[in-house]
Formats: C-alpha cells, structure tokens, sequence
C-alpha cells in the first residue's frame, strides 16, 4: 500500500501520521484504494480499506474518529474514535485515537503540539480556507489545552496546486489578489490553497522550520492521487490522518 508520510514528523516517535493514495487496496469502480464511504462505492470495500489504511498505521479501524465534512469551518474535540457529523476539522489529546479528514483535492492540514501532545486534522477546501478553518482549529487547541504554537508542527497534505486550481470571479472574489493571480489569458483565476493556510500558520506563530507541505498535486499526479477534478466529479477519496500511539 502506497502512504505518503512527511519528513519532519520522523523524529516523533509516539506520532503516526500519512496520506493516502490511490494505490494498494482492494479495487473497485474508483481504483485501489478508495477510503470514501458517500461517494456510491460499495461500503464493504471502503471499509475494507479503511482497515487497511489503520492497520498501516498501527491502528485499528474503531479508533478512527472522522466526521461527515460539509465544507465548512466547524471544529469539534472529541475523546473517542467513531462517526461524527457536521464537522470539518477534529482535535483531542487522547493517545489511541485516529483522527481523520477525506480529501481529493482540498487541503488536508495534520497539527501536533509536541508539549502538550494534542494533536488536530483539518480539511480545507476553499470555503473552509476562506473561513480560515486551520486559524479557528488552532486557536481553540490554545484555549483548551493550552497550546504554545511555538511547539506546534503542520503538515499541509497533498491538495490541488495553484497551476492547476482554476476558480472564476464568484470564488476568487473571496480572497485576497495574493491568493488568486489571475491568468490574463484565460481569464481564469488560480486559488492557492496551500499558501493561504501555511499563511494562517505563521500569523498565529508556528515556526516556517515546523511547517512541511507536500509538493504533490492531486491533479498533476492524478495516476497516484484522487482528483475531483482530474476524476471530473467521478472521484473516490483519499484519507490524511494523524494519531499518538496506544500507551
């Protein structure tokens, strides 16, 4: 099974932390490795390879804590794994749980703050980035559990790139010129997803050195990646999660 894993969290060893791709499951209609359970693929298999992707991370498939994501910049701490609803980013500080977000193509962001071990993942896409979804989850580790974002490491997942995130005027009119040059040619704007959240990182004080993004794109490596976009709307999904070990 194929998992992307950033460097910079190597030298954790309590952490678990990946990325899926869609390579090494169990096929079906979507490719190898489909890990999407709304997106009309045969539950059996998603969970199959839901159970694969944990057991790859040293976890089993009830600690997973995931939510039914609604593009939105709504954040909930939870103490165990299960199904939640509504949310698009999770925290806790409980070892033994897995926290996960299904992306394909929006911006997975895995946080751990490495003093007080919480630890949070995010899913951005570009409401949520908008809504500065990774500035609210951030935020929230700080009033509950106190976390110094000096001591906080981010991992910005494999996403759509800007050369490749084509957006008109009614979504790019959202955000700030830095985050959508436009192409003159086309007359198409390019959203930088990537940019704005590792933007939101900095203002709240996480250190650049702490800070590693993937250089992948979801639609430049669509052969290795579920693209939304690349798949035109035909897309399984992939899941980016982090976990502390089981004491």
């Amino acid at each position: 099974m194929s998992l992307v894993k950033p460097v910079s969290f190597q030298q954790f060893s309590d952490i678990v932390i990946g990325q899926s791709t869609r390579l090494g499951g169990i096929p079906s209609k979507y490719g190898d490795f489909n890990l999407g359970e709304s997106v009309g693929d045969s539950l059996d298999i998603v969970t199959q390879n839901r159970e694969i992707f944990c057991r790859s991370l040293g976890f089993e498939i009830q600690d997973l804590a995931k939510s039914k994501q609604v593009h939105g910049s709504e954040v909930i701490i939870v103490e165990n794994g299960g199904q939640y609803n509504g949310y698009d980013a999770l925290i806790t500080n409980k070892k033994g749980i897995l926290l996960a977000v299904t992306v394909a193509d929006c911006a997975p962001i895995l946080l751990w703050d490495s003093k007080n071990e919480v630890i949070a993942a995010i899913h951005a896409g570009w409401k949520g980035t908008c809504e500065k979804i990774v500035t609210k989850t951030l935020q929230l580790m700080m009033n509950t559990f106190g976390t110094d974002a000096s001591y906080v490491f981010a991992y910005i997942g494999t996403c759509i790139s800007k050369n490749k995130y084509e957006v008109d005027y009614d979504v790019a009119r959202h955000f700030k010129e830095k985050y959508r040059p436009m192409n003159t040619e086309t007359g198409k704007y390019h959203l930088d997803i990537k940019l704005h959240n590792y933007d939101q990182l900095i203002a709240l004080g996480v250190p650049l050195s702490q800070i590693e993004v993937s250089n992948y794109c979801t639609l430049d490596n669509k052969d290795k990646f579920y693209s939304h976009r690349g798949d035109k709307g035909k897309s399984g999904r992939m899941l980016a999660a982090i976990g502390m070990k089981k004491l």
